[in-house]
């Protein structure tokens, strides 16, 4: 029944599907938009957890919410460029995807029907058309401006199927995570990744294992419904070495934090196991620390990939429990352009209508309000048990140089695709989405901070990089 509905022939039944998905507006769920000559959609977290029987999202996920400020600010920074696209100007439409598959796809679907108004005529080259008929010799006219893309999501399964669905009508998705991108031979055609495939945080994992010559190793997996880490990679290089896998943990399903606890227990009674991998997305691997410290669990040492590792909540654990740990991601660096970006919003000095909306919908309040104490661009309290420590709020922005990178690498497609000179571009109905495409498929260029992105073979031009947990100054820092 969708799959009609969708790729029919023309745009018959689309009502229907507007129906079946625009219902009454899931509670909580992040929805902006901006108008603009092309437009970039995106499909970002600012909710932790979702509850289908509510239809709500609850749980604000900060590290979410500064990927679309990120994405927000690369979309304005474009604009504000005389050079790069003169006389266009990009528009976004940003939705909330509660970290929950079904919410996501729900999402995407709305964003189709709203970027693509099926409802208008006849479906044709990724536009709907109309045509007049008083004046037939006319031909169709386009009622849409391109869709040149999507941003998103943070997971694998979800970012495969929304891949999968955009594709059917010629729109390219580039996702900010590591953990978009596999070594599948059905990884969809249209998605890409700022990042390298996790498969090289594995690659790290293993050659830091075998650099120390560790053994007796524990490999503790975190895996929500929609995440695949593909441990079986790691594993598979470990016994190929002959390095001893002690045990073994895959955290999964509705009993996570029982799971976590047992988990936990089992740990403290094999003290021969000295060396713990903990490979987890950035909610549940926090939560898994916080057990560990809990429990008392010290004189471990510490590797850990994913989400995780990049939160500043880290540094709330005790230095006994976590102190040492090495932690496997992507290169990055401190982007002050987005720093102060933020602290101006912050200080009133730059004025941006949906970040007051985001802010208020998240936190209540906005910055300027007296009584607001959300500051992200300011040192505040880390909460957790015996923690005397502060940390900068904008550690959260250490993921934000993938959004931007995204938009920009959407920018400059576009750039090529109308032929665009430093000062003038040619029309946008002259857009053409083939071109778009091979033009994207091997985009290059220096991003913000002058590292090299490209998109060839979906390769990143990234590098992984292993940080130290250390204690300084009676504070964890890497």
């Amino acid at each position: 029944m969708l799959t009609s509905i969708l790729f029919g022939s023309n745009c018959d039944g689309q009502k229907s599907l507007r129906n079946f998905i625009i219902q009454k507006p899931t509670k909580n769920a992040v929805a902006i938009n901006r108008s603009g000559d092309a437009i970039i959609a995106g499909l970002l977290p600012t909710h932790s957890s979702y509850s289908e029987q509510e239809d709500k999202c609850n749980d604000v996920e900060d590290q979410g919410f500064h990927l679309i400020i990120a994405m927000i600010f690369a979309i304005t920074q474009v604009n504000n460029n005389p050079k790069l696209l003169p006389g266009v100007t990009l528009g976004y439409d940003i939705r909330d995807t509660c970290s929950n598959k079904k919410h996501t796809a729900r999402e995407a679907l709305k964003i189709l029907l709203h970027l693509l108004p099926f409802d208008k005529g006849t479906y044709g080259d990724y536009y709907c058309e109309i045509t007049d008929v008083k004046k037939p010799n006319d031909g169709p006219r386009r009622e849409s401006v391109p869709f040149i893309g999507l941003i998103g999501t943070t997971t694998y399964e979800s970012t495969v199927a929304t891949a999968n669905v955009l594709g059917n009508f010629g729109i390219d998705q580039i996702s900010p995570s590591a953990l978009a991108i596999s070594e599948r031979d059905d990884q969809p055609t249209n998605l890409y990744s700022t990042q390298p495939s996790f498969r090289y945080h594995l690659t790290a994992i293993f050659e830091l294992i075998k650099y120390f010559d560790m053994t007796r190793i524990g490999l503790i997996t975190i895996e929500p419904p929609e995440t695949n880490y593909r441990l079986d990679i790691l594993r598979t290089m470990l016994q190929e070495a002959d390095r001893c896998i002690a045990v073994e943990y895959t955290i999964t399903g509705n009993r996570m934090a029982q799971t976590m606890t047992q988990v936990v227990q089992n740990l403290k009674l094999n003290s021969e196991i000295q060396v713990l991998v903990l490979v987890g997305p950035f909610e549940q691997g926090i939560s898994f620390m916080q057990e560990v410290d809990k429990q008392n669990l010290t004189g471990r040492t510490w590797i850990g990939a994913g989400e995780w590792v990049t939160s500043p909540n880290l540094y709330a654990i005790r230095k006994e429990v976590i102190g040492g740990l090495f932690a496997v991601t992507t290169q990055t660096a401190d982007f002050k352009q987005f720093q102060d970006y933020l602290q101006g919003y912050i200080e009133g000095e730059i004025s941006d209508d949906h970040l007051q909306q985001l802010w208020k919908e998240l936190y209540g309040c906005t910055p300027g309000e007296e009584d607001c104490t959300i500051s992200l661009g300011g040192y505040e309290p880390v909460e957790g048990k015996n923690s005397t420590c502060k940390v900068y709020q904008v550690d959260y922005n250490k993921d934000a140089i993938y959004v931007i990178d995204a938009v920009y690498a959407m920018a400059n497609a576009l750039h090529q695709t109308l032929g665009c000179t430093s000062e003038v571009c040619n029309p946008i109905a002259i857009y053409n989405y083939t071109i778009y495409k091979s033009l994207l498929n091997k985009v290059e260029f220096d991003n913000l901070i002058g590292q090299p992105v490209e998109f060839y073979q979906n390769n990143g031009v990234r590098y992984i990089q292993i940080d130290n947990l250390q204690n300084i100054n009676n504070c964890l820092r890497f």
